[in-house]
């Protein structure tokens, strides 16, 4: 891992942690809205585009600042940890973003309640995927 990596991976990792309690609010509004049928077009895009930054923040650890992430997959999976961050926690929330892509344009379409229970999926998806038993908030 270079200097900069090092560096960086910290505070990006602070804000990665962070940031999932909004992803986590913007996806439980989007649901509400979809499934009330109020406001789901505008709650719906927040949501997509809160779950859309936090696949960039994670993706950038995963791939260059991280430890575990890609050599995880080099390395095996040697102990949970490895396991659900090289693996499960990646996958997971791949199909965290693929759901809410299909519930925000199932809303934009005018589905609003087909696209609020995929919201809800991908909620339900997030919140499995979540490492609950690390820090809840970095600091």
């Amino acid at each position: 891992m270079s200097d900069l990596a090092s560096d960086l991976y910290l505070p990006i990792l602070v804000l990665h942690s962070g940031w999932r309690w909004i992803v986590l609010v913007a996806l439980a509004a989007a649901v509400a809205a979809a499934l009330a049928d109020r406001r789901a077009r505008s709650l719906g895009r927040v949501g997509v585009i809160v779950v859309d930054l936090q696949l960039t923040i994670g993706l950038l650890l995963y791939l260059w600042l991280s430890p575990v992430g890609m050599s995880a997959l080099r390395v095996g999976a040697g102990n949970f940890e490895t396991l659900f961050f090289g693996l499960l926690h990646f996958l997971a929330m791949l199909l965290v973003v693929v759901l809410a892509h299909v519930a925000g344009i199932a809303v934009r379409r005018g589905a609003t309640r087909r696209g609020g229970f995929v919201f809800l999926s991908a909620l339900a998806v997030a919140l499995i995927a979540t490492p609950w038993w690390r820090p809840l908030i970095r600091i």
